[in-house]
């Protein structure tokens, strides 16, 4: 608490700075919160600069409300945060088409050899493996006990 009161200006400038990245949390319901490290990464970059000046220029609640006020620095506070969502929706799709080319690639490239090798080995070398049938168990006859062997 006594943290939170001696910076004050840096809190109240982190608070209404980082709102995205705070929406970006309450709203992303996974376990792994990516948008949370998408936005809230992009989001304290673009607040970075501002909060330098606040802590090596005038550390006061006018400060940060100056900085709060100002067009062009919640332009690029909110822009950063917007090209974090940005790289959050465009990325897992575009992750998504280059794995599924590269393992297009590797079937091919795995159906041309696995052709190579029948060419010089034959049919057999493909490995078609028959696995044997299960012979059928034969009705077991009961055994005879003896009047010893009869359970009480």
């Amino acid at each position: 608490m006594l943290v939170v009161i001696l910076s004050l200006p840096t809190v109240v400038l982190l608070f209404f700075a980082m709102m995205p990245a705070i929406v970006a949390f309450i709203i992303d319901r996974s376990p792994q919160k990516y948008s949370v490290y998408c936005v809230g990464g992009l989001n304290f970059c673009g607040v970075y600069p501002f909060l330098t000046d606040l802590w090596t220029g005038q550390h006061t609640v006018s400060a940060a409300v100056d900085i709060l006020t100002d067009v062009f620095s919640l332009l690029l506070i909110y822009s950063a945060a917007g090209f974090g969502w940005m790289i959050f929706i465009a990325v897992p799709p575009l992750v998504g088409a280059i794995l599924t080319v590269i393992s297009q690639r590797r079937i091919a490239q795995l159906s041309r050899i696995q052709r190579t090798l029948i060419e010089e080995w034959g049919e057999d070398v493909a490995g078609h493996i028959e696995e044997p049938s299960p012979k059928p168990q034969e009705p077991q006859e009961p055994q005879e006990t003896s009047d010893d062997q009869v359970p009480a």
